[in-house]
């Protein structure tokens, strides 16, 4: 139909339009650019997403923005008409997930206990992972392209603080940080820290319906991984 017919070339200019400024990025800057995301938010927009997906997995961007705010929705100064546009957002933005996923591209770390403080987020997260893992992982504090807290308003006393969200400029320095929290309790000032991927709240829900079969797992010494939200056993060095 003429609709699909449309649909298809608006696709396809959309992919020129991307490659193009890839290429452009590369004349001006030599390099290419760290990761990619779409003005308005576009880049999680139904069928966009598939293309801006692709695209970044053929040129080896391996980082996006997906645009996720845990705790905005229920913020009571938000006008109505500017909640209505998030809600719209973040379904779409928890729709690419498994889009990005699928192709390789990855998004955040979400740091948790992180006490309130007025110090520059960005400086100090940086140097807190340098501290809390040692020379041998950071010899100096790692590059991040930024650092914040989520947008919930400032716990008051006796509250748990806000998590932070950080996104490391290197790809391997962000997976050695995840990795080695994996294996090793991050301590800072006697407060052990939670690492994790920011994953959305969703599809947090989604992996901990596997919680109970992971302990029975872990407790029959039986290896297992989760692939988004699929269990992956290893059962006599073969995969089911």
């Amino acid at each position: 139909s003429w609709f699909f017919s449309f649909l298809f070339w608006v696709c396809s200019q959309v992919e020129l339009e991307l490659r193009a400024q890839v290429r452009r990025f590369i004349e001006l800057t030599g390099h290419l650019p760290h990761h990619m995301d779409g003005h308005q938010h576009v880049h999680v927009l139904p069928d966009v997403r598939e293309v801006f997906a692709q695209v970044l997995s053929d040129v080896r961007i391996p980082f996006t923005r997906v645009p996720m705010e845990p705790g905005l929705h229920s913020c009571p100064w938000v006008p109505a008409h500017l909640h209505t546009f998030y809600m719209e957002v973040e379904k779409d933005a928890l729709d690419s997930i498994p889009v990005f996923k699928h192709h390789g591209i990855r998004s955040n770390l979400r740091i948790l206990n992180i006490p309130e403080d007025n110090q520059d987020p960005t400086t100090f997260i940086s140097k807190l992972l340098k501290d809390a893992m040692g020379d041998d992982i950071f010899p100096s504090p790692p590059e991040l392209e930024r650092a914040h807290r989520t947008a919930e308003p400032k716990p008051t006393a006796g509250h748990p603080p806000r998590p932070f969200i950080l996104a490391f400029h290197r790809y391997q320095e962000k997976e050695v940080a995840l990795r080695w929290s994996r294996q090793h309790e991050v301590n800072h000032q006697g407060t052990t820290l939670r690492i994790s991927p920011d994953l959305s709240i969703a599809l947090a829900k989604k992996r901990s319906t596997f919680n109970d079969v992971k302990e029975a797992l872990c407790q029959r010494g039986v290896s297992f991984r989760l692939l988004l939200v699929v269990l992956k056993l290893h059962l006599r060095e073969k995969s089911t």
